[in-house]
């Protein structure tokens, strides 16, 4: 709707021939709630609906690809929209049929493209003065006003001087207005999917470009609200205010510290508790796939309700937002893929290679997996398989959040909380460098140019403070599992603050390197010299001729685990990888039992004990 008060409306793109038989929908009426229709009485003074079904057939029926047909009918809809709204349509016209200069080697795609404006220019000329359009009722029309529309923008000779080589073009006096019929109609692609995003059944997915425009225009009548990311439980949407890496930039691990503002949303956590965070798809990646794959970035997909939403909405969303936002397309596919994806071959040799993989072949399947093959990837490189994005839909489950330890206090930082990440990257069997989705995403996060907001949940964790502030606490982190532990001492050191007495705070860490891997070492350091923190049990593995793990200092510390544990019911926790879990049970059966470790011998009825009261914790992973 511009300011001169025209509404443009414009078609869909057709769909080539599949197997000879045309997959061109027809136009359907367009129902406008009574809000629009008053609305579109008050304001719009021409109201044009570009369905040049006839034509737009034609170049269905004449051009050799689905390329050059989309193409030739969208700079037919844009050459009169902008003939229509008068903005410079010159100009804008000609930069138009330049770009479409590409396909000027299909002198049928050109001839009717020329041929299409200068019907739409024929129409408008002889029908400016007096140009009735229809609401869908008998007393609901209106009739535009004002100098005539059409002129010397499309005569013969602006299209010859418009690029083209092969161009044939059509004076408006020769043309016929049967192709072009302004109504107010819309033409909504058939064949719909009955599904729902990640395969659910039972619901419709369509493809509906002008209802999510005519819903931004008048938002009340169609009850439009932009809302987060619909998901099983509350989810909100935070804004970032830190992105600090903590490990040298020289070093090949990036490890890095991330603060989001939780102001004016009713985000709260506990001490242990998770953040999850749905991550977005690499936006160069998507936008490879969506070129190679050849699908419409800026196409509508209504989904229906899922989620969190109430029964009965739709969400609107684009192809290109669809794929970075919602669907896990640079996921790992499961066996099921690749079977579904069979269905779609037109060949014999891909049907049976993508069946044999997705049920017989486990080396075929397990080589996939190892060099992290992905979903778009899979979809590329079997060519005669190509599933429509309503039934990609169908088939690609949706992007789930990916939750990270909080290492942050909500006493301590009531307007903020707190994540400890890794960039995840890997080279595969094969050479081929690969990323976590989530942490690539996170990573790439930089709040200094601008507000950036990330839309994450809360997830309870068994990581629970012991219910006495004086009961001690013996904690093993190993790199990013430090990150719940640092939530810990911050829990007691509002607790100190406040005159509650608090017990013993132990911490062993584990990393490869001091300097590049203490983190948060200035904190830990401060919180040993006031007295707070009362054992730093510090293993970096790789920084002496022998290497040292936690296991190691936990037996150095026997005498004071097995006071801490033994006499003053202490609690222990482990985060981290699940590798050194044995040794570490080990070390503990040592330290509550030295006369067994005297004798050789491993006590583990000592650990199973600590289990059954609740005081061994273990988040590993």
């Amino acid at each position: 709707l511009n300011r001169a008060g025209t509404l443009l409306i414009l078609p869909e793109p057709p769909a080539p021939k599949v197997d000879g038989e045309e997959v061109f929908s027809t136009s359907r009426p367009l129902v406008l709630p009574t809000e629009v229709r008053a609305q579109l009485a008050r304001k719009a003074g021409h109201v044009v609906v570009l369905d040049a079904k006839t034509l737009l057939e034609r170049v269905t029926e004449t051009a050799h690809n689905s390329v050059a047909a989309r193409t030739a009918s969208l700079y037919l809809a844009l050459a009169g929209a902008l003939q229509v709204a008068k903005a410079g349509s010159s100009t804008l016209v000609k930069n138009a049929l330049r770009v479409a200069n590409a396909f000027a080697n299909d002198a049928a795609v050109t001839d009717l493209v020329s041929a299409g404006v200068a019907r739409v220019d024929g129409y408008l000329t002889r029908h400016g003065k007096d140009f009735h359009l229809g609401f869908g009722g008998a007393n609901a029309s209106a009739r535009s006003s004002g100098a005539r529309l059409g002129g010397d923008d499309f005569d013969a000779h602006s299209l010859s001087s418009a690029g083209f080589g092969a161009i044939s073009p059509i004076h408006p006096s020769a043309a016929t207005p049967a192709g072009f019929v302004p109504r107010l109609a819309v033409a909504v692609p058939e064949g719909h999917k009955r599904t729902g995003l990640g395969g659910e059944s039972g619901h419709e997915i369509v493809k509906l470009n002008h209802k999510a425009a005519l819903t931004k225009i008048f938002p009340n009548a169609y009850e439009t609200q932009e809302k987060l990311r619909p998901a099983e439980h509350e989810v909100f949407l935070v804004r970032l205010t830190k992105n600090k890496r903590l490990t040298p930039d020289s070093y090949n691990r990036n490890i890095f510290h991330l603060e989001f503002d939780i102001s004016g949303t009713n985000l709260t956590y506990q001490i242990g508790d998770a953040l999850g965070v749905f991550g977005h798809n690499d936006h160069g990646e998507i936008d490879q796939f969506i070129a190679e794959y050849g699908l419409n970035p800026n196409e509508i997909v209504a989904v229906p309700a899922r989620g969190s939403m109430e029964k009965g909405t739709t969400e609107m969303v684009s192809v290109r937002n669809l794929l970075i936002q919602h669907l896990d397309i640079l996921g790992k596919p499961n066996k099921k893929f690749y079977v579904a994806l069979a269905g779609y071959a037109t060949t014999r040799y891909e049907y049976l290679k993508l069946m044999h993989t997705g049920t017989d072949d486990n080396e075929a399947y397990k080589l996939g997996v190892n060099e992290g093959v992905t979903y778009a990837e899979l979809l590329l490189q079997y060519k005669t398989a190509n599933p429509t994005i309503e039934q990609i839909i169908e088939m690609v489950p949706p992007i789930k959040a990916r939750h990270y330890s909080i290492a942050s206090s909500m006493k301590m930082n009531p307007r903020s909380v707190h994540l400890l990440v890794v960039a995840v990257d890997w080279e595969t069997p094969l050479g081929r460098t690969k990323f976590g989705q989530c942490t690539r995403y996170l990573a790439g996060l930089d709040p200094s140019k601008g507000d950036i907001y990330v839309t994450v949940d809360v997830q309870p964790s068994v990581l629970r403070l012991p219910p006495s502030p004086k009961q001690a606490i013996i904690m093993s982190g190993l790199g990013t599992g430090m990150a719940p532990f640092r939530a810990f001492v911050q829990e007691r050191k509002y607790q100190k603050e406040m005159g509650i007495e608090v017990g013993p705070i132990v911490l062993y860490f584990g990393a490869r390197h001091r300097h590049e891997e203490w983190l948060y070492g200035d904190e830990w350091d401060a919180y040993a010299a006031e007295g707070l923190v009362t054992r730093l049990g510090l293993a970096f593995s790789r920084d002496q001729k022998e290497k040292v793990y936690i296991q190691n200092k936990i037996v150095e510390d026997k005498a004071l685990l097995g006071d801490l544990l033994g006499k003053e019911n202490g609690f222990f926790y482990l985060c981290g990888p699940t590798w050194p879990v044995p040794a570490i049970a080990t070390a503990i059966s040592q330290a509550l039992n030295p006369e067994a470790a005297a004798r050789g011998e491993v006590d583990a009825s000592q650990v199973e004990k600590l289990k059954q009261e609740g005081r061994y914790i273990l988040e590993v992973y």
